[in-house]
């Protein structure tokens, strides 16, 4: 009974010092490792766009750019923006990135087009800079950056993503010398790192697999109700806060999009002034629509095109592309039709840039 009872202790023993060695052995592996054991581009076909998370490798493990490396005759676009490129109340085949990838365009060299679609939710620039860094790793042949007014004002706080991969950030500051500021934050320390400290993380791991699986079958629906956004506007020339007649030119984050050109090397980027509503009803002559007051955003475009010779930048302005009508929630986010119209656009922009 007695030597029973030492080798049940034996055993609980060397069970509990099996799981420390685990557990503090899992600190050492890289946040990266685990997430390439993901199903997506192996069992599972990629996301067509991103989670709405910030962690990098997160996003770019379960998105379809991960597995790009198998199509050696593919002309690779990379889009950069806010929640009207990600597609906002659309599903993903409605975005005008799924629009084009379904046309099948070919370039004059007989590549296919695949335009990635890295919009994500909510406007920052700098956001846009972090996920270039980490894209360019997948070596694009074209970066289409869309932009607007409010995409490109500096940040009083930084885009959740930011704070999410501070180190990452500050490399980019420090490389580009951005006029940006970030929170201030610790390195996680070795008992953060462990498997008991990071179960949440692994929890959403396995969520995720899960979830993948029945995005498989059943796809991703965008569709949402809502309060389309109308015709007329307040008779209020205010914008943030900020009065006329007048908008500062160090508001707008002209050095992130410089530090784009720069990080993006060899491959052209091409930014992409989108489209906005402007309305028709009341106070028509005040603003174009909720978001912008005629002063501000007619000075924002004047900024911007001087930057664009200055700097040789490649750029295209469709911000009248729509008529007002084809526009859901918002001044930026688009309909179906809306998206169709863009499509048309980008294409041309596409098919240009690959036969110049």
């Amino acid at each position: 009974m007695k030597q029973s009872h030492l080798k049940s202790i034996r055993i609980v023993l060397k069970a509990i010092l099996l799981f420390a060695l685990f557990n503090y052995g899992f600190a050492l592996i890289p946040d990266s490792a685990l997430w390439k054991l993901s199903v997506y581009n192996n069992v599972l076909e990629g996301r067509p766009r991103f989670a709405q998370e910030d962690d990098l490798n997160l996003l770019f493990n379960t998105h379809e750019l991960a597995s790009s490396g198998k199509y050696p005759n593919q002309y690779k676009v990379l889009v950069l923006g806010d929640s009207s490129t990600w597609g906002y109340l659309l599903n993903p085949e409605e975005t005008f990135s799924g629009l084009i990838n379904s046309a099948n365009l070919k370039t004059c060299h007989e590549e296919l087009v695949h335009v990635y679609n890295l919009g994500y939710p909510k406007l920052s620039l700098f956001k846009d800079l972090i996920l270039l860094q980490e894209a360019m790793k997948y070596e694009p042949n074209l970066i289409i950056w869309m932009i607007t007014l409010n995409s490109t004002l500096r940040e009083e706080e930084q885009h959740p993503m930011v704070n999410q991969n501070p180190e990452l950030a500050q490399e980019l500051i420090d490389k580009y010398d951005l006029e940006i500021r970030l929170n201030s934050f610790d390195e996680p320390s070795f008992q953060q790192k462990t498997f008991l400290a990071r179960r949440n993380e692994i929890a959403r791991f396995v969520q995720y697999q899960l979830d993948g699986i029945r995005w498989q079958s059943v796809g991703e629906e965008g569709h949402k109700k809502y309060d389309p956004i109308g015709l007329d506007v307040e008779a209020s020339d205010d914008f943030g806060g900020l009065p006329p007649p007048t908008l500062d030119p160090h508001l707008i984050q002209f050095d992130v999009l410089q530090a784009g050109t720069l990080l993006a090397g060899d491959v052209p980027v091409v930014m992409v002034n989108e489209p906005i509503q402007i309305v028709t009803g009341q106070n028509k002559e005040i603003r174009y629509n909720k978001n912008y007051p005629r002063w501000a955003y007619d000075q924002y475009r004047e900024l911007v095109n001087t930057q664009v010779e200055e700097n040789q930048w490649k750029y295209v302005d469709i911000w009248d592309l729509l008529p007002p009508t084809e526009f859901t929630d918002s001044a930026v986010h688009r309909t179906p039709a809306g998206e169709e119209m863009v499509a048309e656009e980008i294409s041309k922009l596409i098919l240009e840039s690959a036969c110049p």
